[in-house]
């Protein structure tokens, strides 16, 4: 079969051969001309690096001519703009000296003006000192007159007429109501004796009468034991008869009775004394309840009758401030008027020096025109001599507009360019012909074909005979198959041994499978366990960090909790703050007012409280 092979593909690449070889003339033909096109294209490739050199070299030469000829026309128009700038400074500079006898008109009016500034300005040096003394003295009588006027208001504002309150009618009526509060305690603590006395007069009844029941009892046992008729006398044990039996008997009855009564009477008096008691509490609580003003309105009464005595004092007070506050007066307006006087002697005006200030100003313009004029007049002179130097400028760059050199170059390149007359068209078409490598390859593949052919046919003639000499064998090979196909017939058939030991083979692989499952799977586990270590060690890592953030709040929530910093500062500040609110008050209210904070701790929040203690006595701050 090999050899079969063999012998199809040299079939095949002889006929390949073959078919070349019936066109070798074309084929060469082919070639030859495209090997002219090649030498043609090499001798177009000299032209073009020659035009491109004597191209590069034109417009070199052009652009520096370009370049030269707008260094020229700027520089021209550059001596234009400055020649336009220096007329226009010169018709600038005539405006300005057209207008000289106005401005040194304004320039004698100035130094008058300022003649009479600087007059005023002596004066102003003197009257100033004494306008200031004046003002200061102004500022501190108005100082002295409202330190005396508040003094007179606060002392007014707190000397108004303190209201009359009938007082003593109310107190007399409460200690009225405490006599009475009193004898009220003493009937209950009577009623509470005679309570007392009633229990024990009633338990002393229920005692005899016990034990009058009991020797009744006794004696009707003693009847029934003894079998007498009637029991011995309980005084001296001697028989009665039936007229002292029944004499004792209704002694005993009488004395039982006599008990009874006496302890309903005395349940009776005890239910009445009870009732006397409510009655007497419910008084002494409403009496108790009552009295609770009295300590208020004494303590009103005393603030009343102090605060009369502080209004008398300072009404006393009021009349001397207000004598004070007249006799300064008097002195202020005696001082101002001396002062008034002596500056209207100097007979300075702040109005008319001002107006001197801003007419001076008015004409400050005109020492800068001055100089502008006497500048200007040295700027005509420059600017005249400069416009001569910027015309010769222009002239000389006018002549340099043209270069003779420049045209002769750009003229030589021009005659190069056509003396090597390249054509891009025609380059660009052989170019393109040369690019086609087909007729070399087809030259190439002619030449092996020329050199393998004769080759080929010799090998083509020993692969026949290989074929025939194979034939030869494979008949030979059958014949020996057919005789030991005989001789196999007379062996016993292995096919049963042979599918047990395939159905073994198959289980020893499904083992196998099963095995390298069972390891995949491991090994899979092997991975997760890994991958669930680290995880157990990120989350170990988070833990502890979660831990030591726990651990932070809680120190944070303790150090700005109920009971932390802030409480600390507040416990700290507090009385400090407290001190400094006092001393602050003290001064502000000439001791009369005092202040206390009252902290209260709650289950949730603490509050703070601010009191206020005068002479109307201790009350919240919010009222």
């Amino acid at each position: 079969q090999q050899t079969a092979q063999q012998q199809e593909q040299l079939a095949t690449q002889m006929g390949e051969w073959a078919e070349i070889l019936t066109r070798a003339g074309a084929i060469r033909a082919a070639a030859d001309r495209h090997r002219a096109q090649q030498a043609a294209e090499r001798q177009y490739q000299q032209q073009e690096a020659q035009h491109r050199q004597w191209q590069e070299r034109y417009r070199t030469l052009q652009q520096q001519e370009q370049t030269r000829q707008n260094e020229v026309l700027l520089a021209l128009r550059a001596i234009a703009a400055e020649q336009e700038a220096l007329q226009r400074q010169r018709e600038e500079l005539n405006g300005l000296l057209q207008k000289s006898a106005e401005i040194k008109a304004a320039g004698e009016r100035a130094q008058r003006a300022r003649a009479e500034l600087q007059e005023y300005d002596r004066r102003c040096s003197q009257w100033q000192p004494q306008e200031r003394y004046r003002q200061q003295r102004q500022r501190y009588w108005d100082t002295e007159e409202a330190r005396l006027r508040t003094r007179l208001e606060e002392r007014q504002r707190y000397s108004e007429a303190v209201p009359a309150e009938n007082l003593d009618a109310e107190i007399e009526r409460l200690q009225k109501l405490q006599v009475y509060r009193d004898r009220v305690l003493e009937k209950g603590m009577e009623r509470r004796d005679f309570a007392q006395t009633l229990a024990t007069r009633q338990e002393e009844s229920v005692q005899r009468l016990a034990r009058l029941q009991s020797d009744l009892e006794r004696l009707q046992q003693e009847i029934t034991q003894t079998g007498e008729e009637y029991p011995p006398c309980p005084l001296c044990d001697r028989p009665l008869s039936q007229a002292s039996w029944e004499a004792v008997h209704r002694k005993h009855q009488a004395q039982i009775r006599e008990s009874q009564s006496e302890r309903w009477l005395l349940e009776q008096q005890r239910q009445v004394t009870a009732c006397e008691q409510d009655i007497l509490r419910q008084e002494y609580r409403r009496l108790e309840e009552e009295l609770k003003k009295l300590p208020v309105y004494l303590e009103r009464r005393g603030q009343y009758q102090a605060a009369h005595q502080q209004q008398q004092a300072r009404a006393q007070e009021i009349a001397a401030l207000a004598a004070e506050l007249a006799q300064r007066l008097q002195e202020r307006d005696r001082e101002m008027g001396e002062l008034g006087a002596a500056l209207a002697a100097l007979d300075y005006d702040e109005r008319t020096h001002a107006l001197l200030r801003s007419e001076v100003d008015r004409y400050r313009w005109v020492d800068g025109r001055l100089a502008e004029l006497e500048k200007a007049h040295r700027q005509t002179t420059k600017l005249e001599e400069q416009l001569a130097q910027k015309q010769a400028q222009a002239a000389a760059l006018h002549a340099q507009k043209h270069n003779p050199q420049a045209a002769a170059a750009l003229a030589t390149c021009e005659a190069a360019l056509a003396q090597i007359a390249y054509d891009p068209e025609a380059h660009a078409q052989l170019r393109a012909a040369c690019a086609d490598s087909s007729p070399l390859l087809a030259a190439q593949n002619l030449a092996i074909a020329e050199r393998q052919y004769p080759t080929l046919q010799q090998q083509s003639q020993q692969l026949q005979t290989q074929v025939q000499t194979l034939q030869h064998q494979i008949q030979q090979a059958e014949q020996e198959g057919q005789q030991q196909a005989a001789a196999l017939a007379q062996f016993p058939d292995p096919a049963p041994e042979r599918a047990h030991l395939e159905a073994q083979q198959m289980e020893r692989r499904h083992q196998l499978d099963r095995c390298l499952a069972r390891l995949g799977q491991l090994r899979q586990a092997e991975q997760q366990l890994t991958q669930l270590q680290h995880q157990q060690q990120e989350v170990t890592q988070a833990l502890q960090q979660a831990k030591h953030q726990e651990f932070l709040h809680r120190e944070l929530d303790r150090a700005f909790g109920k009971n932390g910093v802030q409480a600390l500062a507040v416990e700290t500040v507090l009385p400090q703050l407290e001190i400094e609110a006092n001393r602050l008050l003290g001064q502000l209210s000439d001791r009369r007012l005092h202040l206390r904070f009252v902290t209260q701790k709650g289950k949730r929040e603490d509050t703070l409280d601010i009191e206020i203690a005068d002479e109307r006595g201790t009350r919240p701050y919010e009222t």
